[in-house]
């Protein structure tokens, strides 16, 4: 079962896997599907991230130690960065394993530094085009220290593996390096059982179609348009789930200037284990991402994947890694990247018609069958050298 421990309970401890991110160990799915597959051949393994407030074990079926960072802001992300850092070193003397993971750019430098220490071997996640990030592309200094960290380091790494092919193919022409191996973003698979848990929890009535959309709370990702969509379409309620306080009040003020506050939802985040049953019981999934950076324009995110595992088709934008599967299994709609209003309210009420809802949602089922975490768990134990063992 998965447990807590402090820092000074390392010593005389050996690992055989360290994952490390500067981020919340409970809601990153990729950290915890990766630590879910090395247990199948390793017997220890540690995570290493942000403590989360009200902190629960809800992976149950995880078999790992897990160290947190508490008493930290956010806000401003250098100093995030460097309280982390600060923390991390506290201990870095007593971290003994046989490989260390950087589920991030963050902690690059951090884990070719101990890993070398300990004649170990370092693997670095490139989850996101680095060098050219969203939040970044109006920080210009922040993006040029963060590309001159990914450059400075990533060579450092052993291995090296992305989250799409495109990513791939950007890293190993911009570093003219070999392609680093591709690890997606994926559910693990598994078939939950149709809730009413979001009505129930909202008081929405059951007339209604509910769309659901899962992740931080930012602009670029379509939430504006849909909520200013609900104007135009009585039937349908929106239900955020996830963080970000700044960018919520806004789309609160619209929602109560066009008359549909009752009608917009927030639940704030989840843990990952128990994020399928909230996404089972929406009707619609909200994954559209307007291409404000190279980043963004090659996402290829988790939450497409849950909604197909949750048997509800998609709202995506047209994105290079998206759209092939939305075309391949007809399991949603694809949007123009700078959609308006009317767009997402015509597109809406064409997917919701019962005829068509119902071949997209057996569709989105067929595509979680065939696309999901299982599939790709041969590249985890490669990159470990488990094949090996």
């Amino acid at each position: 079962m998965i447990q807590r421990i402090l820092h000074n309970n390392l010593a005389g401890k050996a690992y055989d896997h360290v994952l490390i991110s500067m981020g919340a160990v409970e809601h990153d799915a990729r950290m915890l599907n990766i630590a879910y597959t090395l247990q199948q051949k390793y017997s220890r393994i540690l995570l290493i991230g942000l403590y989360t407030p009200g902190w629960q074990v809800s992976c149950a079926d995880l078999d790992a130690d897990v160290l947190l960072m508490d008493n930290y802001t956010y806000s401003p992300m250098y100093r995030l960065w460097l309280g982390f850092y600060r923390w991390l070193h506290t201990f870095g003397h007593l971290l003994k394993a046989d490989s260390f993971w950087a589920m991030d750019l963050y902690v690059l430098p951090f884990i070719t530094s101990v890993s070398k220490k300990n004649n170990g071997r370092s693997f670095y996640d490139s989850r996101e085009i680095y060098t050219a990030l969203g939040e970044a592309s109006d920080h210009h200094i922040k993006q040029k220290i963060i590309s001159w960290l990914e450059k400075r380091y990533i060579r450092k790494a052993d291995k090296i593996f992305t989250s799409g092919v495109l990513d791939s193919k950007h890293l190993s022409e911009i570093y003219n390096m070999p392609l680093p191996d591709v690890i997606m973003n994926l559910p693990r698979f598994q078939s939950p059982e149709k809730s009413n848990l979001l009505r129930e929890t909202f008081r929405i009535p059951g007339n209604k179609k509910v769309l659901v959309y899962q992740g931080v709370i930012h602009p670029g990702r379509g939430l504006m348009q849909a909520v200013r969509a609900l104007a135009s379409l009585p039937d349908l309620v929106l239900c955020v789930l996830g963080n970000g306080e700044v960018f919520k009040e806004e789309l609160s003020r619209v929602a109560s200037s066009l008359g549909v506050s009752d009608r917009l939802f927030f639940q704030k985040s989840v843990p990952y284990q128990e994020l399928i049953n909230w996404t089972a019981s929406a009707d619609l999934g909200l994954c559209f991402i307007e291409p404000l950076s190279l980043s963004l324009r090659y996402a290829l995110p988790n939450k497409l994947f849950e909604y197909a595992m949750a048997g509800i088709p998609s709202i995506i934008s047209d994105l290079p890694q998206m759209r092939p599967y939305i075309e391949k299994y007809r399991c949603g709609v694809v949007l123009p990247a700078d959609a308006g209003i009317d767009s997402f309210v015509k597109h809406i009420n064409e997917m919701t018609k019962p005829e068509i809802y119902y071949q997209m949602r057996q569709n989105a089922l067929t595509l979680a069958s065939d696309i999901n975490w299982e599939k790709q768990q041969d590249v985890v134990f490669r990159i470990a050298g488990a094949e090996q063992k």
